[in-house]
C-alpha cells in the first residue's frame, strides 16, 4: 500500500492556478479576523460545496471547460454582491482588531500567559471539587473532597452521607474493560468549550 500527501501549492499546480503571495503572518490575521467576522460564513458567501458541483454540472451539460475562471464568473453571477460582503465584513473588524492590538503591552501579554497556565488549567482540569460542591448546592446538603483514604478506594467526595466518584465521560467505556468497582455513585463529566456537562448516576430525581 502506497500513500501520499498532496500539498496545497501542488493543488494549485495541478489546477494551473498561480498561487496567490501574501506577506509572512497575514494570512493566519486575516483567517483569525474573518473567523471572528462571520465573513465567509455561508449566508454572506454562500455554501461553496453545494455551489461548485452545481457549476461543475452546468458546465459539463453545456460543454465547457471547467476551469477557475469559468467558475469565478459563475459565482459572480449567482452571488454578485457576495465577495464584496465579506471583505467589507473582514475590513470593519480588521479595524476593530488593530485598534486592540495597540492596547496591548508587555504586561498585558504576560496577564495573559499567566490566565492560561494558572486559572484556565486550573478550572479547566480540576472538576472534582466544581462538581462536589454543585451537588451540595443542588441537594442542599454538606459537600466535601475525600480524604487521602477514601481517594485510594476511587472515592472523590461526599455530598451528604453519599460518596461520589468522578470520571470523565469516556471512562463509561473504560469501566467495562477494566471490570472496575467503585463502591460509589458515578459522576461523569464532558468539557466542551464552554461548559462542563455532568450525568449522576444516583437515588436522586
Amino acid at each position: 500500500m502506497r500513500k501520499f500527501s498532496i500539498g496545497n501549492d501542488k493543488l494549485y499546480e495541478y489546477n494551473d492556478i498561480d498561487l496567490p503571495v501574501f506577506p509572512k503572518y497575514t494570512t493566519q490575521i486575516m483567517n483569525l479576523v474573518s473567523g471572528t467576522a462571520q465573513a465567509t460564513r455561508p449566508n454572506v458567501v454562500g455554501t461553496l460545496n453545494v455551489l461548485f458541483p452545481q457549476y461543475v454540472n452546468e458546465a459539463k451539460k453545456q460543454k465547457q471547460e471547467v476551469t477557475v475562471e469559468g467558475w469565478k464568473e459563475w459565482y459572480e453571477k449567482k452571488l454578485p454582491l457576495a465577495i464584496e460582503n465579506a471583505t467589507r465584513r473582514i475590513s470593519l473588524m480588521m479595524q476593530q482588531y488593530k485598534k486592540a492590538m495597540e492596547s496591548i503591552d508587555y504586561q498585558m501579554i504576560k496577564a495573559w500567559v499567566e490566565d492560561l497556565v494558572f486559572n484556565k488549567t486550573y478550572t479547566g482540569l480540576f472538576f472534582q471539587d466544581v462538581i462536589i460542591s454543585f451537588l451540595g448546592d443542588v441537594d442542599k446538603k454538606p459537600s466535601r473532597l475525600a480524604t487521602p483514604e477514601e481517594e485510594s478506594k476511587g472515592i472523590d467526595g461526599y455530598v451528604g452521607n453519599d460518596a461520589y466518584s468522578i470520571k470523565p465521560i469516556t471512562y463509561k467505556n473504560e469501566s467495562k474493560r477494566l471490570m472496575e468497582s467503585i463502591d460509589a455513585y458515578m459522576v461523569y463529566y464532558l468539557k466542551d468549550k464552554s461548559t462542563l456537562k455532568i450525568e449522576v448516576e444516583d437515588d436522586e430525581d
